[in-house]
């Protein structure tokens, strides 16, 4: 849910489906037998980061450095450069789970743009004689 609820929430179908999934978790969540909860604490933690993230617009904290071409480095860098004081170091950044790469929009293809428009056809060798 968390990789796809950002582009799944900007769709009618699909920001539907997600208030019925959200509400059943918490339902699942808030569940008791004997005052004991129906599901590890482990799980429970994981409802509440989605809700929380969900709640944040679908940014959650990340402290690993994503993959990035060469250009969105050299920009981070001048931006980061202007921004920053000596000395300060960034431990981490935000970013939107579930929101559709870049590279993968319409208009950023290698060729014009086309879905499958990325692929070359590669001629397929015969061993007939």
């Amino acid at each position: 849910m968390s990789n796809i609820g950002y582009t799944l929430e900007q769709q009618p179908v699909g920001k539907e489906a997600i208030i019925q999934v959200c509400g059943k978790m918490r339902e699942v969540k808030a569940a008791k037998v004997n005052g004991k909860s129906l599901i590890s604490k482990r799980i429970g933690f994981q409802i509440q980061d989605l809700l929380d993230m969900r709640g944040a617009g679908w940014t959650k904290k990340v402290f690993k450095a994503a993959a990035k071409t060469k250009e969105e480095i050299r920009l981070d860098a001048e931006r980061d450069a202007k921004q920053s004081k000596p000395g300060d170091v960034k431990v981490h950044e935000l970013v939107r789970a579930g929101e559709r790469p870049a590279y993968l929009d319409a208009d950023k293809g290698a060729n014009g743009g086309k879905p499958g428009d990325d692929w070359s056809e590669v001629p397929k060798k015969t061993t007939r004689r």
